[in-house]
This record gives structure tokens, sequence and C-alpha cells, in this order.
């Protein structure tokens, strides 16, 4: 008889203790009051803005497959292949993140056709000491 209030009563204090372990570990609030099995707020994800958002003064860009003015840290997606005489290079034009997204049309400078996501704008890009200059040939319909 004795036993089994012992063991009743260390039962009861396992009982208590899984009990306290699992308040300790998944619903006492953190560091920022949210609880572990919360789950975590979603990161703020700035949309994309407006074509044509830039800082005041800043030079505009402009991507050359369709034509938006790019902001601040807005870049046009392109590969570079370099050529034997090293004065310039080949380079395939991709777009930007309003044509890549489908948010504008994507058209070709030369023969005014509607690129398809998978067409690329074929230009040449001369190495100068100051900046680069890059010059459109055509897309890859036009150009072969």
């Amino acid at each position: 008889m004795l036993l089994r209030v012992m063991l009743i009563v260390a039962l009861g204090f396992a009982v208590l203790f899984l009990l306290w372990l699992g308040y300790a570990l998944f619903l006492r609030p953190r560091k920022g009051g949210r609880v572990l099995w919360q789950p975590a707020p979603a990161p703020q994800t700035e949309p994309l803005p407006a074509p044509g958002f830039r800082r005041p003064g800043a030079p505009a860009k402009i991507c050359p497959v369709c034509g938006a003015e790019l902001g601040a840290g807005e870049l046009v997606k392109s590969t570079t292949f370099p050529t034997l005489n090293g004065s310039d290079s080949i380079m395939h034009i991709r777009g930007c993140a309003y044509c890549l997204t489908g948010i504008r049309d994507r058209l070709c400078p030369v023969c005014h056709a509607v690129l398809k996501t998978d067409e690329v704008l074929m230009a040449r890009m001369f190495n100068r000491a100051d900046k680069n200059h890059v010059h459109v040939l055509g897309c890859s319909r036009c150009r072969g």
C-alpha cells in the first residue's frame, strides 16, 4: 500500500515537471512578445515601385527592352560574352524587373516585335576608360 502511494506521488511530480517544461519551452512569451508556437510574422516585402521612380536629381536609366525608367538600385539582367580583341563584347540583354515579370511588354527596338520570355536582345558593348557603351543590334529573331 505504501509503495502504491509513493508511486502515485512520483507520477504526480513527473506530470507536474512535464507540464512546467512544456510551458517553459512552448507557451512562455519570448523576446518581442511572441510565443514559440505562434508563426513568425511574414517579412515585409516592398512592392516594385512604379516605372520611372527614382531619386530626385539622379540620372535616368532606361531599360532597352521595355523603355521603363529604372530607379535607384534597379538593374537590367544581361550576360556578357568577351571577344578575342578585348575592346568590345557581345551582350545578351534579358530586361528589367518590369518587363521580365510581365508588367510591361518586351519590345525589340530594331524590328519592333513583341519578345517572348526566352528571347533576348543582342548588343555590342564597347569598353571605354570612363564608361561602357552599349549598342543594341536586334533581338534573337531579327538577328537570327
